[in-house]
This record gives C-alpha cells, sequence and structure tokens, in this order.
C-alpha cells in the first residue's frame, strides 16, 4: 500500500513539473511570457551620439526559453525563441573580441552564426555579425532579424532587417538574460497565487 501511495505521488509530480514547461502553473492555468527587458538599437556605429532608432525585447517563456523580438510595431515583429545558453554564447564571444579589438586597434566585421526557430507556419532567425571601427574604439554586434513564410497554403513572405547592438548594451543584454531564472521562478509564483484571488 505504501508503495502504491510513492507511485502515485510520483505521478503526481511529474505531471505538476511537466505543467510548468509546457507553460502551466500547477493550478493548471497557463502561464505567459514573462517580460525581462529591453535594449536601445542602432542603425551603426558612431562616436558622436546615441542615434538610437529602436529597440529589441527580451522576454523569457516559462520553459526557460528566451525569446528576442525585434522590429517596428506588431505587424513586423520578428520573435526568435533560443536557448539561453547558445544566445549567451554569442554576447560572451561579441565581448571578448571586444576586447581584443580595442587591445589590438583592430577595425573588424566578422561573421559568427545564426539562431533559428521555426513553426509550421514560418522560419525566424537571428544572424550575429561582430563589429568594431575607429581602431577598435567602437564594437558592438550586428543582428540580422529574418522571417520566411513556409505555410505552403499562403503566399511566400520574406522580411529581414539589421540593427546595431553596442559592446556596452550587449552587456546589457547578458545581464538582463542572467536575471531570467530569478524572473521566471518568482513570476510562476505570482501567477499560481492568483488563483487565491477569485
Amino acid at each position: 500500500m505504501r508503495f502504491k501511495n510513492l507511485g502515485i505521488l510520483l505521478l503526481m509530480f511529474i505531471g505538476l513539473t511537466g505543467c510548468v514547461k509546457q507553460g502551466f502553473n500547477p493550478n493548471g492555468a497557463s502561464v505567459p511570457s514573462l517580460f525581462l527587458g529591453e535594449i536601445p538599437v542602432q542603425r551603426e556605429l558612431a562616436s558622436i551620439g546615441e542615434h538610437v532608432v529602436g529597440k529589441i525585447k527580451l522576454d523569457v517563456e516559462p520553459d526557460g526559453k528566451i525569446s528576442v523580438v525585434g522590429g517596428k510595431g506588431n505587424n513586423d515583429e520578428i520573435l526568435v525563441r533560443t536557448d539561453k545558453k547558445e544566445l549567451l554564447a554569442f554576447l560572451d564571444k561579441s565581448l571578448e573580441w571586444s576586447e581584443t579589438a580595442q587591445k589590438e586597434k583592430v577595425n573588424i566585421l566578422k561573421k559568427m552564426g545564426f539562431l533559428n526557430s521555426s513553426t509550421s507556419e514560418s522560419s525566424n532567425t537571428i544572424s550575429f555579425m561582430f563589429k568594431a571601427v575607429e581602431q577598435g574604439q567602437l564594437s558592438g554586434l550586428q543582428l540580422t532579424f529574418r522571417y520566411y513564410n513556409i505555410n505552403p497554403f499562403t503566399p511566400n513572405y520574406e522580411r529581414e532587417f539589421d540593427v546595431l547592438v553596442t559592446n556596452a548594451n550587449v552587456k546589457k543584454m547578458k545581464a538582463l538574460i542572467g536575471d531570467s531564472d530569478k524572473v521566471l521562478a518568482e513570476g510562476l509564483a505570482d501567477h499560481s497565487k492568483a488563483d487565491l484571488f477569485k
């Protein structure tokens, strides 16, 4: 009898943890993505003024993945969901290369790779390119957001745009992503307590 009860408890635990990973709290209510912050973006590196032309938004999903959202307005936004470690690897490499470029006084534009998230409807990607100018004194990440409609029942449609994240904002981006586990834990706890106010 004791083992039977233990088995039931184990199944209940697996079911509850599975609900959280799928975007539901233990009470069965859906959990939305949680806002981490926004990062200002530019068109080019420039020593005079910020020349900010927009922003990208960072969210943490209930399963721990990070959503990077770029674009102007809801209709033009491109969202890429990615593993946190993979995204941080690009940011860390950019910061490392920034130090090297500044030390060695190098101007460089170097491809780094890309991250992709696809659904049955579309393929969304972010490509990463490291950029340093003014003999390495200014550096940052050039991000290329791409959207491609792959639904065979609708007309082909593509969107693409580039933004530049300065080295200082790469550091801010890394810090926001570093806080994602804490934000997610607090958000899930708050969401489960919402059922007390019915």
